[in-house]
């Protein structure tokens, strides 16, 4: 019997019982999974939901086929970070890290800093900002991994008075706890962002740090964080692989 609940299709539970089984291990990189018959016989479905099914779990990069012998578990499969209503951390800093984010998936997550300064913001950072090309804001990077392969650059900008009043955002090294929080007890709270999302080919460098060629798609994230007041306070461009990182966002509550 499969669990039907939060007005899921037939093919979507079947879908996500079998992501369950890969998150938790219980079926791991380059074992078979379940096949059309399999499907059919151990939920009980017609040939078009275990069809529908399994186009489901290859649309989330989870399984692949290989004519002739069967449907697999991809090797290099990505993580889903679920970012529920849109939501950004609160004052104290909570949220999801990193580390949590991937375990659901049965990866390691880890991240450096790999550089801090300050430079002329780029065009679409400082129109998010609101303020001239060329004016000098403060920058921080950091790179996000899974089982030790790059999965994102992530670069965060933050304007003069702000990088004044939290200088550690502009050193290099790992900071005492999260950006947000160090805003939050700066008095700038965030409280809401907004996501530009586009797909594109990835610049040389970023290739060269990603392990990605010059034809492999790269999804670039530029997120606008606001305090309560309206004022932009950080903007963040991420470039991620796009074969190994989705993301899914959630309005609203879905669950009931």
């Amino acid at each position: 019997m499969i669990d039907r609940g939060r007005g899921r299709h037939a093919y979507q539970a079947i879908a996500e019982d079998i992501r369950g089984a890969i998150t938790r291990g219980e079926l791991r990189s380059g074992d078979k999974t379940p096949g059309l018959r399999e499907i059919r016989e151990q939920y009980n479905v017609a040939n078009a939901t275990a069809q529908a099914a399994l186009q489901l779990l290859k649309l989330w990069g989870l399984v692949e086929g290989r004519p002739g012998a069967g449907t697999f578990v991809r090797i290099r499969r990505p993580v889903i970070n679920v970012m529920d209503s849109m939501t950004v951390p609160g004052p104290d800093g909570t949220r999801r890290t990193w580390k949590e984010i991937a375990a659901e998936h049965g990866l390691l997550g880890t991240q450096q800093a790999t550089g801090a300064g300050a430079e002329a913001v780029p065009i679409e950072v400082a129109d998010a900002f609101g303020i001239d090309a060329g004016t000098i804001v403060t920058w921080r990077r950091r790179l996000l991994l899974l089982d030790g392969q790059p999965v994102q650059i992530a670069t965060s900008y933050y304007p003069p008075h702000v990088a004044e009043a939290v200088p550690e955002l502009g050193r290099p090294e790992r900071l005492p706890m999260m950006a947000p929080a160090l805003l939050a007890r700066a008095g700038w709270s965030i409280t809401s962002s907004q996501d530009r999302v586009l797909a594109r080919h990835p610049l040389t460098d970023e290739a060269e740090t990603l392990g990605l060629t010059s034809a492999d798609p790269v999804v670039e994230t530029l997120r606008t964080c606001r305090t309560g007041g309206g004022e932009v306070v950080d903007v963040t461009v991420m470039v991620t692989d796009g074969a190994r990182m989705h993301m899914v966002y959630v309005f609203g509550d879905i669950h009931h």
